[in-house]
């Protein structure tokens, strides 16, 4: 998990914090763009067992990075997949980023978690010896000015129709998608792109909105899971509780 905005995890300056998670993914230390107090809109507490907190990004220049990112590429050549999500609250869309390892000139493509330009849920993922980037975008687009718990689940498929293994899911459910696949797409490369929340490919696609807890793991999550999920989130949001979270990320 990526705790953006949450003190607990941050040092004294709150110029950095530290994921949570398992193995390789646990203690990265994340860098953000300025002291995260003094971004546009303070962050905001959920008074929960959790202590979770929405961080508001302006869509300008409000972000975070980590260099730590061998953990976070991917050989979908291998059977290699990942799921992705956060909680969200999204001011403006259109091309809004929650995470991205996505350089976005060619060089440096990997994955990439965000709006598109119409405001569809994407996951985005490239192969950079190719120069090709493959996607798979929500049929429809997502609601801006209220709560959202979002989803994606790639299977690690690779080749010519790896878009056919990826699912969206909106509030715990399938949220009907389309692939866009190509015959040249091989598998992602592990590349040396920064992991970035809030933005990708460095000041490009700046998230405008909110970002609860937003995750990356190797787990290709259930259905179930990612349901349960969801229940944990909204469970956070409402100051409920739950003890499923460390048991599935």
């Amino acid at each position: 998990m990526f705790p953006i905005g949450d003190a607990k995890f941050e040092n004294a300056a709150h110029t950095t914090f530290l994921t949570k998670g398992q193995g390789a993914l646990d203690g990265l230390t994340c860098t953000y763009s300025k002291d995260r107090t003094t971004f546009d809109s303070a962050t905001i507490a959920f008074r929960n067992r959790f202590q979770a907190v929405s961080q508001p990004l302006d869509g300008v220049d409000e972000m975070a990075d980590t260099p730590d990112i061998d953990a976070f590429s991917r050989d979908d050549a291998s059977g290699e997949g990942f799921s992705i999500g956060a909680g969200i609250f999204l001011v403006d869309a259109s091309s809004s980023t929650m995470i991205a390892k996505f350089e976005g000139t060619g060089a440096l493509e990997e994955w990439a978690f965000s709006c598109s330009s119409g405001d569809d849920l994407r996951l985005l993922i490239g192969d950079a010896s190719m120069g090709v980037n493959i996607n798979r975008d929500s049929n429809s687009p997502l609601p801006e000015l209220v709560k959202l718990n979002v989803a994606t689940v790639y299977d690690g498929s690779g080749g010519a129709t790896a878009m056919d293994g990826v699912t969206h899911y909106l509030n715990g459910v399938v949220k009907p998608s389309t692939a866009t696949n190509n015959a040249s797409y091989v598998a992602m490369e592990p590349l040396s792109h920064p992991v970035e929340i809030g933005v990708q490919n460095t000041n490009l696609g700046f998230m405008d909105g909110q970002l609860i807890l937003p995750f990356w793991t190797h787990r290709q999550l259930s259905a179930v899971e990612v349901f349960n999920l969801n229940d944990i989130y909204v469970a956070m949001q409402r100051a409920q509780r739950s003890q499923l979270l460390a048991r599935i990320i």
